[in-house]
């Protein structure tokens, strides 16, 4: 019963932390990912915009 109830407290405790430090990950890889999108279509944009305006 003593050894059910700390696995399931360490269970507990463990499992915790561990799904909110995947979920910072996981928008720390989106926010990776849509800023360096974002900065290639500038930077596309930018070498791309003095072609058409001829400029």
């Amino acid at each position: 019963m003593s050894v059910h109830k700390y696995e399931v407290l360490k269970l507990k405790r463990s499992k915790q932390p561990r799904f909110t430090k995947e979920q910072q990950e996981a928008i720390l890889v989106i926010m990776t990912i849509s800023l360096a999108f974002i900065a290639f279509i500038v930077f596309s944009f930018m070498l791309i915009t003095p072609a058409f305006t001829g400029g």
